[in-house]
């Protein structure tokens, strides 16, 4: 069952005609749209007569009641101009693709693999169709726009979908899932690939969609990359909700990863994601369309024939360029408490502020990690100019090695001209030499960087920030630029305690004095200095440094 558009109407935005958009601040929206739906409501009493009609004598099942009222509201991070940073890409009704002349079916037989142009359902869904791939026009290793306009072209005139399904699992008779499933055209993240299946999930204790519409969920899981986060549905510092019911979802820039909030988030696994997921704003904030598939898997495969495909949703390409497959290949879809059980995990790694304050290490490791899957991507396409690129740098290093001199020589006097291969060797010498030494020289970033965190602490709480803290979040960029000049000037002040200290014991050891360190770091520094301040005088009588 389709229910219409359920947000702003479907006037929306004129580049994304009949989407039912809410374009810009959020909040501004939102009024505007509670002024709309008073207005709509008074119509309704004046014409109708009553307050409101419920959904029940409407004829809709329990299972459309379920799904419209939990109903998500997407945020996706807004483009201020085509082609742009932002996201271009919205949840696409599944039957557009269908029927095209610029989609085609590829089979696994040979390099072009045409099996048919223009398909259809019914192309898709009889016989064997495992290996099967729909490609549509471009290359996903070299989108460039050909995506975005693509998708803007394919969803003209469309409003954004989303599939909802109440689905219970053998086993866990207590427990009903209500699942909201999305399709991407474009996946535009590290790991580029055409089409893409994300869906966000509530957990209720109930065993019939009438038992759960009288009681609230108790947890509500959001997909990202290979894996899933939740929270409670009573943790209201993390998640965000609509009109009381309609969690708020905050889709990653390309990846389209769901996150509960706005922020920069970094990914170490492939659960994670490798790389930055974005759901900064401004943000475009929309309920899309449901269609309400059937709970049994068999009346929701007749109902809607394409959930029987078992090939891929994107063109074929190695590893994960590759498209992926559909929902009912999915264990979300099959075993959907399991999945919640198994594969949910409590946190995400965000990054207060998400860059705010210029480049940082954040900035640094984001941009490092997309240069390196676009060096990727682009060997898989073609691998000759990379490998090319490779061999041309190693052989600049190794001729540049061949040509200067290793051989060893000592630390000790710093005042020496050597070759690049010969400071190489002579500070190997010194650390190892003197490793307890140089070791306790560092540890002095210990107790600085836990006085920084107390600094912070104190600074977030106990001043009139903490009240901004409380009402606005650690994410504000003014909370973050607060607690990025705390740590700042307590790392710049670690950084020249070290340095200094090693300045001093180096000058020491040149002078040929003998410096231990047996108790921490600032211990070596006093040490050094009441060694350096001796008369050099002295330091003629010593023996010759152990390195001469």
């Amino acid at each position: 069952m389709a229910i219409g558009c359920w947000r702003g109407g479907c006037a929306g935005n004129p580049r994304y005609p009949g989407a039912g958009w809410i374009i810009g601040d959020v909040r501004g929206a939102r009024d505007r749209v509670r002024r709309l739906k008073r207005a709509v409501l008074a119509v309704v009493v004046a014409v109708a007569g009553v307050a409101a009609v419920p959904a029940a004598a409407q004829g809709s099942s329990p299972e459309d009641q379920l799904a419209a009222k939990y109903a998500p509201e997407l945020r996706m991070k807004a483009q201020a101009k085509p082609c742009a940073k932002g996201d271009p890409y919205r949840p696409t009704d599944v039957d557009l693709i269908f029927g095209r002349d610029d989609v085609v079916l590829r089979g696994p037989w040979d390099r072009t693999n045409t099996y048919t142009f223009n398909p259809t359902v019914d192309d898709i869904t009889k016989g064997d169709k495992a290996q099967f791939h729909l490609d549509f026009p471009g290359r996903a290793t070299r989108p460039k726009c050909t995506y975005e306009q693509w998708s803007l072209a394919v969803n003209k005139g469309h409003a954004p979908v989303a599939y909802a399904r109440v689905v219970t699992e053998r086993g866990k008779p207590d427990q009903l899932a209500l699942q909201y499933w999305f399709f991407y055209l474009f996946n535009d993240f590290n790991d580029k690939h055409e089409g893409d299946w994300e869906m966000v999930q509530l957990v209720f204790d109930a065993p019939t969609a009438e038992e759960a519409l009288k009681q609230d969920p108790t947890r509500v899981g959001f997909s990202q990359h290979e894996g899933g986060e939740y929270a409670d549905w009573t943790d209201e510092k993390k998640l965000e909700r609509v009109d009381g019911t309609h969690p708020v979802i905050y889709p990653a820039s390309g990846s389209h990863a769901n996150y509960f909030r706005s922020a920069l988030f970094l990914g170490r696994s492939a659960a994670q994601g490798v790389g930055c997921d974005d759901t900064t704003g401004p943000s475009n904030a929309f309920i899309p369309e449901l269609v309400v598939l059937p709970s049994r898997a068999a009346a929701a495969a007749t109902k809607y024939p394409w959930l029987r495909f078992q090939g891929h949703w994107g063109e074929q390409r190695p590893g994960f360029y590759n498209g992926p497959t559909g929902p009912n290949t999915k264990l979300q879809w099959t075993k959907p408490i399991t999945w919640a059980d198994e594969e949910w995990r409590k946190t995400s790694f965000p990054v207060p502020g998400g860059g705010f304050g210029g480049p940082t290490a954040t900035g640094f490791f984001c941009g490092g990690v997309a240069a390196g899957s676009t060096v990727l991507t682009l060997a898989t396409e073609n691998p000759w100019p990379v490998l090319l690129g490779i061999l041309a740098l190693l052989t600049i290093v190794f001729l540049a090695a061949a040509r200067t001199n290793w051989e060893s020589s000592a630390p000790l006097h710093l005042a020496r001209r050597r070759q690049w291969g010969q400071i190489f060797a002579a500070s190997r010498r010194m650390y190892t030499g003197h490793f307890i030494l140089f070791l306790g020289i560092g540890a002095m970033f210990i107790p600085v960087f836990l006085l920084a965190a107390a600094a912070q602490g104190l600074v977030l709480r106990a001043s009139r920030v903490g009240a901004l803290v409380d009402v606005a979040g650690r994410d504000n960029p003014f909370v973050a630029a607060v607690a990025l000049a705390v740590g700042s000037f307590f790392f710049l002040f670690a950084v020249t305690l070290v340095q200094a200290a090693t300045a001093r014991a180096m000058l020491a050891l040149d002078q040929g004095r003998t410096i231990s360190c047996t108790l921490s770091g600032p211990a070596s520094v006093v040490k050094s200095r009441s060694v350096v301040n001796r008369p050099r005088t002295a330091s003629r009588t010593l023996p010759p440094t152990r390195y001469s």
